[in-house]
C-alpha cells in the first residue's frame, strides 16, 4: 500500500534566519513500501548550500530540502548549527540512492560522507527514511536525474 505524504506549504514559519525563501518543488521518492512526496526546498547556489537547515528549529515531516550540484562528485555534508536530526539521502546523477546517513545529531562536527559521486543530497527528517523502507538503489525522481 502506497503512502503519500502530499502537503505543499513553504515551511516559512521554520525558518528563524530572515534569508530568503528557498523555490520549493515536491520529489518524489520510491521505496519498497511505495511513492512518497516531499515539499523540497531547493539549495543549489552555493550560499543556499552552505545556509541548508541551519538554524532551523523542526522540520515538517512531509518537507525537505534538496541540495543539488551542476557536476557528479564526492560529497561530505555535516550539522554544524543545525539543531534538527535528519536523514542525509546521498543521490546519483540517475536518482538512485547512493547510501543514507540515518539520524544524525544536531551540532555536531561529524562528516556524513558519499559513497563514491553523487549529484545531490536530500535531507528529511531523522527516521524518516527507515519510516518508508528507503534503501541504498531505491530512486528519487527531479528532473535533474536522469
Amino acid at each position: 500500500m502506497a503512502f503519500n505524504l502530499m502537503v505543499f506549504s513553504l515551511m516559512a514559519g521554520s525558518c528563524t534566519s530572515k534569508a530568503e525563501p528557498l523555490q520549493v518543488e515536491v520529489i518524489k521518492v520510491k521505496s519498497a513500501k511505495g511513492e512518497f512526496y516531499f515539499s523540497t526546498e531547493m539549495a543549489v547556489t552555493d550560499k543556499e548550500r552552505r545556509r541548508g537547515l541551519m538554524n532551523r528549529k523542526s522540520l515538517a515531516r512531509d518537507a525537505a530540502m534538496l541540495f543539488l550540484w551542476n557536476y557528479d562528485q564526492p560529497v561530505q555534508m555535516w550539522m554544524k548549527d543545525t539543531y534538527i536530526p535528519l536523514d542525509m539521502v546521498f543521490i546519483r546523477k540517475d536518482g538512485s540512492i547512493a547510501n543514507i546517513a540515518r539520524k544524525t545529531t544536531p551540532h555536531s562536527l561529524q562528516l556524513h560522507s558519499s559513497k563514491g559521486d553523487v549529484r545531490g543530497v536530500l535531507e528529511l527528517s531523522a527516521g524518516t527514511a527507515e519510516k518508508i523502507g528507503l534503501s541504498e538503489g531505491h530512486k528519487v525522481f527531479h528532473r535533474v536525474f536522469k
